[in-house]
């Protein structure tokens, strides 16, 4: 079993370029509780607060009642964690961005909204929780998209 001291060094880790190995899941991002409820929040680190995302690094993260979501958008990679307060499990997915290579802004924020809202589904049925079906309004993760611009840091 991997010690919480190796697990809570992931999120740092990931957001500095390599996305997670296989064998050892993200754990829960527990600091997107203190966000705005239903309000996306984009930053270079969140876990520090609402700031500028860079061009080589932007998270959005999202939380609704229990659940919280964290979307990374690194220099090769997006990855997508999703977890609930109390349940100890997490959905996560990491997509090597070569895989998206030559599609439209329209389809790559389909993808990650597609990987968001099926993350945040997993994660909620995973923990036998309500709001499977809420809807998570996913149009402001263009702002992760590679080359875009983010909007102005908020709080």
């Amino acid at each position: 079993m991997k010690s919480l001291r190796s697990i809570s060094l992931v999120l740092p880790l990931l957001l500095f370029g390599a996305p997670a190995s296989a064998d050892l899941p993200p754990a829960i991002p527990d600091y997107l509780f203190a966000l705005p409820e239903g309000e996306w929040v984009f930053g270079e680190k969140l876990w520090e607060g609402p700031a500028g995302c860079q061009p080589d690094l932007c998270e959005a993260g999202y939380h609704s009642g229990d659940l919280v979501l964290s979307i990374v958008r690194g220099l090769n990679y997006v990855q997508a964690v999703a977890g609930m307060r109390g349940c100890g499990g997490v959905s996560y997915n990491v997509v090597n961005l070569d895989e998206w290579s030559g599609i439209s802004s329209e389809q790559w924020l389909a993808n990650v909204s597609r990987m968001a809202r099926s993350l945040a589904a997993i994660a909620r049925q995973g923990c036998n929780a309500p709001g499977s079906s809420e809807t998570i309004d996913t149009a402001p993760l263009r702002y992760l998209q590679p080359g875009a611009v983010g909007p102005a840091p908020s709080g």
